[in-house]
């Protein structure tokens, strides 16, 4: 599955917070939010080219209120993937201390089901296969 597709797919399940999500659903939904928001800022600077690069821009503030529900979620279902609770999520209020949470995303699924779920079909990956943008 590509990146448009496991994009799609994430925002599809919006407010899911029970399941899990794979590595490359998780870091592919990741990539395209910094793409999109590169691209809303870019186009700000064309419409605005007085503008200064800060926080003020409309466009990826309106983009990161609409998409933070679904990357709470998603990142909820990828901790259940490595089997851990998704009050995970409280680390990264804790300066330092959430890095951690990042090991996490960046760990290995569980190969068998856990109590979050079953392996998805679509994502069990074979020995060859790897991530194309």
């Amino acid at each position: 599955m590509g990146i448009i597709k496991n994009y799609k797919k994430v925002i599809s399940q919006y407010a899911k917070f029970d399941g899990r999500a794979t590595r490359k659903e998780y870091w592919y939904f990741a990539l395209a939010n910094i793409l999109i928001a590169l691209a809303l800022y870019t186009i700000w600077v064309i419409l605005k080219p007085n503008s200064k690069f800060s926080g003020d821009n409309p466009l990826t503030i309106v983009y990161t209120i609409l998409t933070f529900v679904p990357s709470l979620a998603v990142s909820v279902r990828r901790l259940h993937d490595t089997n851990k609770s998704g009050w995970w999520m409280l680390l990264c209020f804790i300066p330092v201390i959430d890095l951690l949470l990042l090991l996490m995303f960046c760990g290995t699924s569980d190969a068998t089901s856990n109590k979050y779920g079953p392996i998805d079909d679509d994502n069990i990956k074979s020995k060859d296969e790897e991530i194309h943008l």
